[in-house]
């Protein structure tokens, strides 16, 4: 789930969401999920289920676009080194 509201600030404590806000929420995230996993396969050819798949992961621990090698979320991980390398 998300850890923050439609406006981008931190979700509190007795926060009740209509399903309407749910359903919007969701939407703005899986965009920037995909987006973010769109930037970090670059020009590897990937198929729908493996795009799928790496944006549910990416949902799940984070993306972790930065330039550091610790392993945050996709942007390190194992997973998208053996998916890039093919």
């Amino acid at each position: 789930g998300s850890t923050t509201d439609l406006n981008g600030k931190p979700i509190k404590p007795g926060t009740v969401w209509t399903k309407a806000m749910a359903d919007q929420k969701f939407a703005q995230d899986l965009a920037k999920f995909e987006a973010g996993v769109n930037r970090l396969i670059g020009t590897t050819p990937t198929t729908q289920n493996q795009f799928d798949a790496l944006v549910s992961f990416a949902y799940n621990v984070g993306l972790d676009i930065d330039d550091d090698t610790k392993a945050e979320g996709l942007g390190d991980s194992t997973l998208l080194k053996h998916h890039n390398a093919c």
